[in-house]
């Protein structure tokens, strides 16, 4: 997946299912393996983080809103996990799709790379929860960010656009995939409020 991920993917799609690992078993382990860090996260690293200082989630309740954000969002974290996979597909569908492979297949194609880039930074995730669990959530946009550069690399490696073309492709996938990363974090919010695991006091500022 690495090197030449359009063996993979390609390869795949086009029958071949003994070779390589399929996509459902690649999911399970990813999934396991998330489910791992945030035990981690929760169960062993979380008196040592400072949530006033995660910028990204900061609220007008200060470091406890923060804190209560993150833990409910972890709760629902393999769910979100799931959610990426059509927006990525739906993305490379739109750009990255010369040899015409129709949205299944390139669901495919993005389980495959979600969840290869999930299994090999589990091992960086781990190692840096461990040491320094403060700076791997100060820094999880810009892990999400390399994230979706390596699923456009998929995407680019099986298909055959041309490189030029990848100033306009890239930006756009990006586009793509930032409306729906939006409206998943919306939903995930209206969702925790619906339920009742935040409310308005929990993001007031304290008095």
């Amino acid at each position: 997946m690495l090197v030449k991920p359009e063996n993979v993917c390609g390869g795949y799609i086009s029958g071949i299912r003994k070779k390589y690992l399929n996509p459902v078993s690649m999911l399970a382990i990813s999934l396991t393996l998330s489910g791992f860090i945030i035990f981690l996260i929760k169960k062993i690293a979380w008196t040592d983080i400072d949530f006033s200082k995660i910028s990204y989630a900061k609220t007008s309740a200060g470091g406890p809103g923060t804190e209560k954000i993150m833990s409910s969002t972890m709760e629902y974290g393999s769910l979100l996990f799931l959610f990426y996979i059509p927006i990525l597909a739906f993305a490379s569908y739109l750009f990255f799709n010369k040899k015409k492979y129709n949205l299944a297949e390139h669901t495919v194609t993005s389980i495959y790379a979600l969840t290869s880039f999930s299994i090999i930074s589990s091992v960086y995730a781990i190692i840096t929860i461990l040491i320094n669990p403060q700076f791997y959530l100060d820094s999880a946009l810009v892990y999400s960010f390399i994230m979706v550069l390596f699923c456009i690399y998929v995407a680019y490696k099986n298909s055959k656009n041309s490189k030029k073309s990848l100033f306009w492709r890239i930006p756009m996938f990006l586009l793509i995939f930032l409306i729906g990363y939006i409206g998943i974090s919306l939903a995930t919010v209206a969702v925790l409020f619906i339920t009742g695991e935040l409310s308005i006091q929990d993001l007031a500022p304290p008095k």
